[in-house]
């Protein structure tokens, strides 16, 4: 546009003075106020200033545009960071809730457990008591038949004794057990209401992120809008072709930016593999 404009004015300039050179001297005067029409340098360097400013104008538009873009980039991504920590929260706290309800069953079969041994050992306790009577005491070594049912009937005793506390300590170790499940089951408990709190901020900052994305992107639509008008103003064409030239240069920006991502995975993906090449050859 610059260079354009200075030619025109420079064949301006020429013709004026081809004018000039054929004219008659009794239209000096007129010569002079012809002259008033002529470019002089300041006005050719006028001209060059004003089409450098507008250059300098359209560009500055121009990165205006690149940085509303960037920013509405910048708000997406953040919304979709803010999503996927939401999802990584909902998914940390299925996996506390599983862990709780496994828990909860261990810990019912322990307290069941427990009940169990309970019964077992208080049908022992109340054989053992039933037994003690009748092989112990005076009557006891009275009534057997010799030093060998004596003998015998100690032994019962003992073993009946022995029993018993066996089955105490089968109860012992079951209530020890369904005291561990216990805790257990109240820890895991306590780890799915954390998760399921730091679920529910997530999702608060992920909703929060959404609407500030949403607002954003309407923000930024109204500003491109107005930019791209102040483009069209500038490089003297219409808004609509202004805005087709934008959306295209966006289009191109955005595959290229999308190309040499690609280009960075497969090179990462590509260096990847050699380094677990290089690791299989060592190790052979």
């Amino acid at each position: 546009m610059r260079h354009h404009r200075v030619r025109a004015w420079g064949g301006a300039a020429a013709l004026s003075l081809v004018l000039v050179g054929g004219a008659t001297s009794a239209s000096a005067a007129d010569d002079a106020t012809s002259d008033d029409a002529v470019p002089t340098e300041q006005d050719v360097a006028a001209a060059r200033a004003a089409a450098g400013d507008k250059a300098r104008d359209v560009a500055s538009v121009r990165a205006d545009l690149v940085l509303a873009d960037q920013r509405l980039d910048d708000s997406a991504v953040s919304a979709a960071m803010a999503a996927e920590a939401y999802n990584g929260a909902l998914w940390e706290l299925e996996q506390a809730r599983q862990a709780a309800r496994g828990a909860e069953r261990r810990a019912d079969a322990a307290s069941s457990d427990v009940r169990r041994q309970q019964e077992v050992y208080g049908d022992a306790l109340v054989r053992t008591y039933e037994l003690s009577p009748g092989i112990t005491g005076l009557s006891a070594m009275a009534d057997a038949d010799g030093i060998s049912d004596v003998l015998e009937q100690g032994a019962t005793m003992a073993n009946a004794e022995d029993a018993l506390d066996g089955r105490y300590d089968q109860f012992r170790a079951a209530a020890t057990l369904a005291d561990v499940a216990s805790d257990e089951a109240v820890e895991a408990r306590a780890e799915a209401a954390d998760r399921e709190e730091e679920a529910a901020a997530a999702r608060d900052a992920a909703q929060s992120a959404a609407d500030a994305a949403l607002a954003q992107s309407q923000a930024i639509a109204e500003q491109k809008t107005v930019l791209v008008a102040e483009l069209a103003e500038l490089q003297g064409i219409s808004v609509r072709l202004a805005q087709t030239r934008q959306t295209a240069l966006e289009e191109a920006a955005r595959a290229a930016a999308e190309a040499a991502a690609r280009a960075a995975e497969e090179a990462a993906a590509a260096d990847a593999a050699k380094a677990a090449e290089d690791a299989e050859k060592a190790a052979e």
